[in-house]
């Protein structure tokens, strides 16, 4: 499945694929990645424990591509850790760079000036919806029904709290849609009448 990244909104915070597809749905891995740009120097965290679930959704993007595969349908993806910016909550959520992921603390996001706030802000999370949204608004612009299915994977244990579950089935009211979520280990999926902001 090949990248293209000029179309419809260019950014570092977010990779398209498949982006000319018809299908009706459109796969959104933001936990894609446990990237830590250098110029962040790792978040003072060993390499080791962003490689765990608090840096990424293991093999979340495995399985991501294999169903946009099967779909032949658009896959959106983040190419950065959630370490760096959170891209799956509102921006005004405080978890947006998180501090302490589970029981783990993150030394390089503890004490972020404004500034140096704002800069991840609109370097990761503002790109990645402006690409989202764009993406979206275009194929409401042609008629394109869409289902917007985000894939995303869980630990047995969080927390020190057991989730014996195979799958999750997250349930939620956003504005502008009729929404009609399933869920397959962390699938979900949307169905959108008007373009999301966000996840």
């Amino acid at each position: 499945m090949s990248s293209e990244h000029t179309s419809p909104a260019y950014s570092e915070a977010i990779t398209f694929h498949n982006i000319g597809s018809r299908s009706l749905y459109v796969i959104v891995c933001d936990h894609a990645s446990s990237l830590i740009p250098d110029e962040y120097k790792g978040l003072g965290l060993p390499p080791q424990t962003v490689k765990e679930h608090i840096g990424w959704d293991i093999h979340a993007m495995d399985m991501a591509t294999i169903v946009a595969g099967m779909l032949v349908s658009p896959l959106v993806s983040v190419p950065v850790s959630r370490l760096v910016a959170e891209l799956n909550r509102p921006e005004t959520c405080r978890e947006r760079i998180p501090a302490r992921s589970e029981t783990t603390f993150v030394p390089g996001n503890l004490s972020l000036t404004l500034q140096e706030r704002e800069n991840r802000l609109s370097r990761w999370h503002r790109p990645f919806h402006q690409g989202l949204r764009t993406l979206l608004e275009e194929r409401t612009s042609r008629g394109s029904e869409t289902f917007l299915v985000g894939i995303h994977s869980f630990t047995p244990v969080y927390a020190g709290v057991s989730r014996p579950w195979a799958g999750g089935h997250p349930v939620s009211s956003l504005p502008f849609a009729r929404q009609n979520r399933s869920t397959s280990h962390g699938k979900t999926e949307r169905r959108a009448r008007r373009p999301q902001p966000a996840l």
